[in-house]
């Protein structure tokens, strides 16, 4: 994950998915030097660009909405849940 200098920042670990809402509601974000884990919002990412395989998410602000995560406090997304995300009511 890179800031708006192009300056690595951290790394995108994972994505909570909102099954029933159809949409990733956070990205799972390392931030350097810390080794903590942060939930970041999804709707505070401004820019994503993929090229070159390297995901670049470009925020708003300096002054990020982040959560401390626990990995372990998290549900593990089920087969149950890609029915409801694939079959279930659309999101709005």
């Amino acid at each position: 994950m890179c800031n708006r200098d192009n300056e690595s920042v951290g790394t995108v670990d994972g994505v909570l998915i909102d099954a029933p809402g159809r949409r990733v509601r956070y990205f799972v974000v390392k931030f350097r030097p810390a080794a903590d884990t942060f939930l970041l919002p999804v709707e505070d990412i401004v820019h994503v660009d993929g090229h070159a395989h390297v995901a670049r998410l470009e925020t708003a602000s300096a002054d990020l909405r982040v959560t401390q995560f626990d990995p372990s406090a998290a549900r593990p997304f089920s087969p149950d849940d890609a029915i409801t995300a694939i079959f279930g009511p659309r999101a709005a």
